[in-house]
């Protein structure tokens, strides 16, 4: 089986599609290619998804007709829709709701916080509800758990930023290092690693490393590929800021306790929630993650194991 992935370079959305592709490799074999299309105008995508289509038609062994393309992301809907109108037989994957009608793809993955409760009870078969985002990170059980990791994510649509209010959180968590964590045993965690993401507003490096100088901080400019499913593998515990979706549910795939840090949020009291806090607190209620505030107050962090959905929506695809 030959598998596209169409990249917009966004590391939340490869995260999504490396990791579908992966499951979907695990149970044929195959190989995958990504296009990229990162810094690209839209007349700029199509033709590489075009220029695709001519290396296949001139090198067909080499470059085998895809089975599948797979995206993430609204810059990347055009260049999927264009690659299913090339190869008839490729079944087009969005992951995400897409800008576009639902129908116009084979297949679109979506969030349950995404949909209406109709469209996550009884989904038409071209749309499969999930649990948060895709993700490729598994739990490892006979990895050691050396740390607690940190995951610091920046202002969004739905959140602010308070460099303050983000420091003093880290600080109450490393000065009680010794908290339990529920279901995975009491053991205290000493050491702190903690990583940013491309949102984390410039400074806050500088001012942690002063403020929290026990915290071991490797800033995202300085982590190779494969850094973060890594850290996460011997993670016990993972604190991630509320704005960061995908690591959210990057670090419950690995089977740790997940805490979540405060955030100002931008939409005032009594507003309907947007997506992402619709999501994160449907996380909350099942007991997936500990806000900040409840841990303060009981100093536990659940844990229900680790939650993978991407083998359950590759054996979907392939009628398994």
């Amino acid at each position: 089986m030959t598998i596209w992935i169409l990249s917009d370079g966004k590391a939340g959305h490869l995260s999504q599609t490396r990791g579908l592709a992966t499951a979907l490799l695990a149970k044929t074999g195959g190989s995958c290619c990504e296009l990229a299309l990162a810094d690209k105008g839209l007349f700029g995508k199509l033709k590489t998804v075009w220029k695709k289509r001519s290396d296949v038609f001139a090198h067909p062994v080499e470059n085998g007709s895809p089975d599948f393309i797979i995206a993430a992301g609204h810059g990347t809907h055009l260049p999927l829709l264009l690659g299913g109108w090339l190869f008839k037989k490729a079944k087009t994957v969005v992951c995400m709701k897409p800008s576009f009608p639902m129908r116009w793809f084979d297949f679109c993955i979506v969030p349950q916080h995404d949909l209406t409760p109709d469209g996550v009870s009884e989904p038409p078969p071209h749309i499969i509800p999930t649990l948060g985002a895709l993700h490729g990170v598994r739990p490892l059980p006979g990895h050691p758990k050396t740390h607690t990791l940190v995951l610091i994510g920046g202002p969004s649509r739905e959140y602010g930023w308070d460099e303050t209010q983000v420091i003093e959180q880290l600080k109450a968590v490393v000065q009680s290092a010794g908290y339990r964590v529920q279901g995975l045993g009491g053991e205290p965690q000493q050491q702190f690693v903690l990583t940013t993401s491309r949102r984390t507003p410039a400074g806050f490096v500088g001012t942690l490393r002063k403020e929290c100088p026990s915290i071991e901080v490797v800033p995202v400019e300085e982590t190779p590929r494969g850094w973060v499913a890594e850290k996460l593998a011997g993670a016990t515990t993972v604190w991630v800021t509320r704005d960061s979706v995908s690591m959210i549910y990057e670090a419950l795939g690995s089977g740790a306790s997940v805490g979540l840090l405060n955030m100002p949020a931008l939409l005032p009291d009594g507003k309907k929630k947007r997506r992402v806090a619709r999501g994160i607190e449907m996380l909350e209620d099942d007991g997936w993650v500990t806000p900040f505030d409840i841990w303060k107050e009981t100093g536990v962090l659940k844990s229900k194991g680790a939650r993978v959905e991407v083998d359950r929506v590759a054996g979907i695809l392939l009628n398994d």
